[in-house]
């Protein structure tokens, strides 16, 4: 909440919500003659909460939501609609939303069941999976946390 606050709005609302919707609506023609899908990238915090990322998990939220009524208008068109929402994901986003990325990492670790972050690669195995109807074929209208178990707040437990 400050005086960018607008600003702030408008460039995320932009980028997580209105890209998405734009670049759906624009492959639906397409979508629609081949039985293709869509795969939506959202995120962990579109659940949690997490400290200064109100308007990103807020914008994510949107995402979700747009995922699941999608899924229910494009389905009778043949068209599946998911979403994938990654925990942390060691990438330049830390960096972006913390002054100490390294102590954020570490202190990250030690919370979550894995003891580490989410790796890129299980974020793309999950889209790969969501995007070949052999496997998921009947899928629709979900969104997949890909968190290793980790959620804000955590306390990591121990048995």
């Amino acid at each position: 909440f400050d005086s960018d606050g607008e600003k702030k709005f408008d460039h995320i609302v932009n980028i997580n919500l209105r890209c998405a919707y734009m670049l759906s609506c624009k492959a639906i023609p397409h979508l629609e003659k081949v039985k293709g899908n869509i795969v939506n990238m959202s995120s962990m915090l579109s659940q949690f909460q997490g400290q200064n990322l109100m308007l990103y998990g807020m914008t994510k939220a949107g995402v979700d939501q747009m995922t699941l009524c999608m899924a229910v208008e494009l389905g009778p068109r043949g068209i599946r609609v998911n979403a994938v929402n990654p925990g942390l994901v060691k990438t330049n986003f830390i960096s972006a939303v913390t002054a100490q990325p390294d102590e954020f990492i570490a202190h990250a670790e030690t919370v979550s069941p894995f003891g580490r972050l989410v790796e890129v690669k299980e974020v793309s195995n999950a889209v790969l999976f969501l995007l070949d109807s052999a496997k998921s074929g009947y899928t629709t209208g979900n969104t997949f946390l890909i968190t290793g178990g980790l959620q804000f707040p955590s306390q990591k437990t121990t048995n």
